[in-house]
């Protein structure tokens, strides 16, 4: 499924997306791309062996190692590129009831299909599509019609770079960009909150 729309997308209609999942994994699936910043087919192939607990500043934080997709003079190598997507805290919590409530061991899926089985990267597209047709019929808000996972990678993008005015360095290795040139398309509209507060 090809959707060639973008859609801009605020956090509140992600927060809409997240209650309009009926199942954890589909919760699951909105929050990686949106608040972690994860492609479809990294969500796709990710395990439960690949999450990640660290201390930092007496603090326990959590992350999910992944392969990314190589973009710079390396590409086409055979060469992984490899980094660790940042969980928040109630992302980390629902993957971890998802895990509990699958009966998941390191080896599995992170988000398993119906099967037990991964996901494809369609797979996981067409979850997306579903759970925001869903959010369409529940809201009548026709930006939900037009949403696909990159949607929710460029909210990751714009929410952290243009809304909270996050280190575009740390923004670009946790989201796995290799360069100022590659985030910028993400950046290109401002939501009407930054208008407001830039102007207002």
């Amino acid at each position: 499924m090809v959707n060639q729309s973008k859609v801009w997308l605020s956090k509140d209609q992600v927060e809409t997306l997240e209650k309009s999942c009926k199942r954890l994994k589909d919760r699951c699936i909105i929050q990686l791309g949106a608040w972690s910043g994860l492609r479809a087919y990294e969500i796709a192939k990710a395990k439960v062996g690949e999450l990640r607990e660290y201390t930092v500043e007496e603090d326990l934080k959590h992350f999910l190692r992944i392969e990314g997709k190589r973009t710079d003079q390396k590409a086409g190598q055979g060469l992984k590129k490899e980094r660790e997507a940042y969980l928040p805290d109630r992302v980390y919590s629902d993957l971890v009831m998802l895990k509990n409530q699958e009966g998941l061991g390191d080896r599995d899926p992170l988000i398993p299909n119906r099967y037990g089985e991964y996901y494809t990267p369609d797979g996981i597209r067409e979850r997306v599509y579903t759970i925001s047709k869903e959010a369409f019929e529940r809201t009548g808000n026709p930006d939900f019609k037009h949403v696909s996972s990159h949607d929710l990678r460029r909210f990751f993008a714009h929410y952290n770079l243009v809304e909270k005015g996050k280190n575009p360095r740390v923004i670009m290795a946790v989201g796995g960009w290799k360069n100022w040139e590659a985030i910028k398309p993400y950046l290109d509209k401002p939501s009407r909150s930054t208008i407001v507060k830039e102007l207002g």
